[in-house]
């Protein structure tokens, strides 16, 4: 997260993580700048540099309309 602290002059995409379970996405976490697989688990980092660990792998990332989708 330092490195991205540390840029400027750059446009920040941000993403919403959602947790993929058997009742839908669910929503948990806003504004993710940082996803990282530590196999097995995924930390997502927000713009304001909270972290979530989440256990699971990512089953899709769409830019288009910033999601980032975690199931187990």
């Amino acid at each position: 997260m330092e490195e991205l602290q540390k840029t400027k002059d750059v446009d920040v995409c941000e993403s919403n993580v959602y947790l993929r379970g058997k009742d839908g996405d669910k929503l948990v976490m806003e504004d993710a700048v940082l996803i990282e697989d530590e196999g097995g688990r995924i930390k997502a980092t927000n713009i304001l540099g909270e972290e979530k660990v989440f256990e699971g792998v990512i089953e899709e990332i769409t830019f288009l309309d910033h999601r980032v989708i975690i199931s187990d």
